[in-house]
């Protein structure tokens, strides 16, 4: 059920994975006939001078050979291209839907949290859903296919060939599966050692001004020498696994010569079938690990796969289905609401108030007395624990929240500076006429900020710059409902 889920979300690329399996599947039997053209090559050379034979399985040879490489050239191509594609779809998919989260799923969870699953959880997912299928169905058939070729080339080769793949499989999956682990272990350290140099960085006027360099420093080399134990127990597997099976990989083709060398010496076999069948036997490994590496990855997937389905709330694409549009604002109202945080004491308590279109109303309080969390229960970010929050006379958890902030704009109390120019950052994506914005431009005075089409430079903007932008931003919208949270406390009495 959870892999059917998964693979409803990339529906869209059933086509590329078709196509890339039939790529997959012609250079598969492209590469199966080589070694039959390389065995009558070698006898024709050792049992039969005749030229022409000897040219036409060369130049035979010689073409499948520039083909094949052609076609695994494409192959690789739309692989990775796919797989890619892939990875970018879904961090798309998961960056549309933190978007909608509301604003108390960001307050039990950490920006670095949620940047993991965004970037690295759906690389993991991605990859192994879109690339999954075609990678074992073309790692089965080449298998199939590798074996059917080895058995026709020797029966008596291949039996020593499959007596000891099994060690080789078991060495492989016993060591993948420790690797993955470790590095995993690796991955979720690394995130604690980059958020620790993050917030050092971020509080670096701190550590100069209290000239805490030293301490700071020996901090951040705790944190990595904890970092270097998971980097040398991963590096330990790694450098187990590898040895065992470049072990097991040198020794068959030493073990297929020798045997190999005997059976040719009892006439039962020739020297290009030996080689031939020398020649193609590495092909056979490969297969073997991708099936291995298919399997780790496919439960790797499922286990993270509850996260991003969770994320995507795919059981519940209908619930904004029924709320109720606000297409102009009447009147707000609060009905004996309290709220309180999380097992905390109430920030409101039986709060009553109403505010009509045409209203100005200011609120005014010591720090703590719920202002803040007044204005988040007004946007919906967080509903009352009782009493109602009625919007037109209609329930908030009713509402489509997105009609009622196509009414409203808000200036936050911390001013919010988006990466790119002056125009980008006033008007967000909407087509507002040049000479409205030029107009709060002039009247909000910020024209000596930037020009318009240039980048804003972030770290030289002063509080009060900021503020103006943000006070612009807001006006643009020419809003029924106005909402200014502390709008001027680092602005110039002039303005």
């Amino acid at each position: 059920m959870k892999l059917k889920k998964l693979n409803s979300i990339f529906k869209n690329f059933r086509k590329k994975q078709l196509l890339l399996c039939i790529v997959i599947t012609t250079e598969i039997c492209l590469s199966a006939y080589i070694p039959f053209l390389i065995k009558d090559l070698v006898d024709t050379i050792t049992h039969n001078n005749n030229i022409n034979s000897l040219l036409n399985i060369t130049y035979s040879l010689l073409l499948l050979t520039i083909i094949n490489v052609f076609i695994g050239n494409f192959n690789h191509y739309i692989w990775h291209k796919l797989r890619l594609e892939s990875v970018n779809f879904l961090r798309l998919k998961m960056f549309e839907a933190t978007l909608k989260k509301p604003k108390y799923f960001f307050d039990s969870k950490s920006t670095g949290e949620i940047l993991a699953l965004i970037m690295d959880d759906t690389s993991i997912v991605a990859q192994n859903i879109i690339i999954g299928p075609p990678m074992l169905f073309s790692n089965v058939l080449n298998f199939i296919i590798i074996v059917c070729v080895l058995f026709t080339l020797s029966k008596k080769l291949t039996f020593l060939t499959l007596l000891i793949l099994p060690v080789y499989m078991l060495g492989f999956h016993y060591f993948n599966k420790k690797i993955r682990k470790t590095s995993r272990s690796e991955r979720e350290n690394f995130g604690f050692v980059m958020k620790d140099a993050e917030e050092k960085l971020q509080g670096i006027n701190t550590i100069k001004t209290f000239k805490i360099n030293t301490f700071m420093t020996e901090i951040f080399e705790k944190k990595l020498k904890n970092h270097f134990k998971f980097l040398s127990k991963n590096l330990f597997y790694n450098s187990l696994g590898s040895s065992l099976n470049n072990l097991i990989i040198s020794l068959l083709p030493i073990l297929i010569l020798i045997y190999g060398s005997i059976l040719i010496n009892e006439n039962q076999l020739s020297l290009g079938t030996l080689i031939a069948f020398f020649t193609y036997i590495s092909n056979i490994y490969e297969p073997l690990s991708n099936l291995s590496d298919y399997n780790l990855g496919l439960q790797s997937s499922l286990a993270i796969g509850d996260r991003i389905i969770s994320f995507l709330d795919l059981d519940s694409s209908s619930k904004n289905a029924n709320k109720k549009t606000i297409n102009s604002f009447e009147s707000l109202e609060f009905v004996d609401v309290s709220f309180a945080y999380k097992d905390k004491n109430y920030v409101l308590k039986d709060f009553n108030f109403k505010i009509n279109k045409g209203d100005h109303i200011g609120i005014v309080g010591k720090s703590g007395c719920g202002k803040s969390t007044f204005l988040k229960l007004l946007l919906g970010m967080y509903y009352p624990t009782s009493g109602k929050i009625l919007i037109n006379d209609i329930d908030i958890r009713e509402v489509d929240l997105n009609s009622f902030y196509s009414v409203l704009a808000i200036q936050e109390q911390l001013p919010f500076i988006f990466e790119g120019t002056l125009e980008e950052n006033l008007t967000l994506g909407s087509n507002i006429p040049r000479s409205f914005i030029d107009k709060i431009i002039k009247d909000i005075q910020i024209s000596d900020i930037n020009n318009s089409l240039d980048k804003i430079s972030l770290n030289t903007l002063s509080v009060g710059q900021k503020q103006r932008i943000c006070m612009a931003r807001a006006l643009l919208r020419n809003p029924e409902i106005l909402i200014l949270d502390e709008p001027t406390s680092a602005l110039d009495c002039k303005l």
